[in-house]
């Protein structure tokens, strides 16, 4: 049953970061190099930089950041001390992983849970440059934040599960 699970759960991530995480963050970064170079040509070459650059290039590496975060927890590929915690750790590090995974996921439901409050409580607002509504900026936060869950859940299911048939 949880193999089951995990088999159904691995195929749909694979098939929601190679169709919707990837491409958003080959367009979203893809789009903050076009705005980054048309603003450095604006500013020094034509000496007329443009005022909305800054802000939509700020709110896309926002998203990129957020949206990624998931995919990078996947495939442990956050910041992290794993080869000290393997030599202080030992044949512990395998729970120590988890045990990180867990409080990591939790730590992202936190920020699910207060982007949430704050995406609502910003929704009236617009942005200085671009008079853009704030929550479009602010949405990254709680989307983010439940996809790094997700990710985080699963990759620690997948651990038990191994340290489970590894002991069978």
């Amino acid at each position: 049953m949880v193999k089951q699970f995990l088999t159904v759960g691995d195929r749909f991530l694979g098939l929601y970061e190679k169709w919707l995480i990837k491409p958003a963050q080959i367009v979203l970064n893809s789009l903050m190099t076009l705005f980054i170079l048309y603003s450095v040509f604006m500013r020094y070459v034509l000496n007329k930089a443009p005022t909305w650059s800054e802000e939509l290039t700020r709110y896309i590496m926002v998203w990129a950041a957020l949206l990624g975060m998931g995919i990078a927890s996947r495939y442990n590929k956050h910041i992290g001390l794993s080869e000290l915690v393997v030599k202080l750790w030992g044949r512990w590090t395998n729970t120590i992983h988890t045990i990180g995974d867990i409080l990591s996921a939790l730590f992202w439901l936190l920020v699910f849970i207060t982007g949430i409050s704050m995406t609502i409580m910003v929704a009236p607002q617009r942005s200085p440059s671009m008079n853009l509504p704030m929550w479009i900026a602010y949405l990254a936060v709680p989307l983010g934040g439940i996809f790094a869950v997700i990710e985080l859940v699963f990759v620690a299911l997948k651990r038990v599960n191994a340290r489970r048939e590894s002991r069978s």
